[in-house]
């Protein structure tokens, strides 16, 4: 839950019934500072006790990337029973213990929205590859969204945006090379509106563009021992602009004649300086 950002950003966009779980009190006594100073009281946010928690619609999240969270699983037999059916271990990242989580916490039509490390969708490690493998052959896998860098402030990397929906029935993923897509304000990224409807436009029509998006059958996926690299389904060729030859020697003579003048003008100023 971290500190209630997301909730206070969705909320913006319409009434909600926010529930959330974290297991560190400090962040816990932040969020629920942060949702009343924004009026927002139809919340069951609670500290995480190993208890089931209850199914929802949608879960987000932006995890921390770190290479583990501290969880004692031998207390919290609900956790660690989550993990082994992911084959996640203790070693297992904190990113992929998250993705687990909120995997578990939404109904069998719910999805899941949360933003990743570009190495989940490529990392050799068994943990990591065996879960990609079980959100491909489960078909939950609806898009992945490759996103600018520096867009937060905790870290200045590009990142990928994982989209799932259990209740998906395409075999198929969407791949969208969207790190292109973004406005600056010097020190930080943003996406700017036509950035975020053109993101928006084609994840839902599923387009493949050329030079952004590409919709990849399963079967290809497997092929590539289901590797998620958005560059191997998203072939990026640069544009090759054809030269004007006539327009381009008018360009440099012109350069030429101004060089020539330049040239003259500086002798006549010279010839002024030694005859004074």
């Amino acid at each position: 839950m971290e500190r209630g950002n997301f909730i206070v950003e969705s909320a913006k966009k319409g009434p909600i019934y926010a529930f959330g779980e974290e297991n560190n009190a400090r962040n816990y006594n932040i969020c629920m500072t942060n949702l009343y100073l924004h009026d927002i009281f139809n919340k069951r946010i609670k500290e995480e006790n190993g208890e089931k928690f209850q199914l929802v619609d949608l879960a987000i999240a932006n995890p921390p990337f770190v290479s583990s969270m501290r969880e004692d699983v031998t207390t919290n037999h609900r956790l660690g029973e989550l993990y082994f059916s992911y084959a996640i271990s203790k070693s297992g990242s904190s990113y992929v213990k998250y993705l687990a989580k909120m995997l578990e916490n939404v109904h069998e039509k719910g999805r899941v929205a949360i933003l990743m490390p570009h190495g989940f969708l490529f990392k050799r490690n068994k943990i990591e590859y065996e879960v990609r493998k079980k959100l491909i052959e489960k078909n939950y896998i609806d898009a992945i969204i490759g996103l600018p860098e520096k867009l937060f402030y905790h870290t200045k990397i590009p990142v990928v945006l994982l989209l799932i929906d259990k209740a998906k029935k395409q075999n198929e993923i969407l791949f969208m090379d969207a790190s292109r897509e973004f406005a600056s304000n010097r020190k930080i990224n943003y996406l700017a509106k036509e950035n975020q409807e053109k993101i928006v436009k084609i994840y839902q029509t599923k387009e493949s563009l050329e030079n952004y998006s590409y919709l990849a059958k399963i079967k290809e996926i497997r092929k590539k021992d289901y590797d998620l690299t958005i560059k191997k389904y998203v072939q990026i060729h640069p544009k090759i602009e054809r030269i004007d030859e006539r327009e381009t020697i008018k360009k440099i003579q012109k350069l030429e004649e101004e060089n020539n003048y330049v040239k003259k003008q500086i002798r006549e100023l010279m010839e002024k300086i030694q005859k004074l």
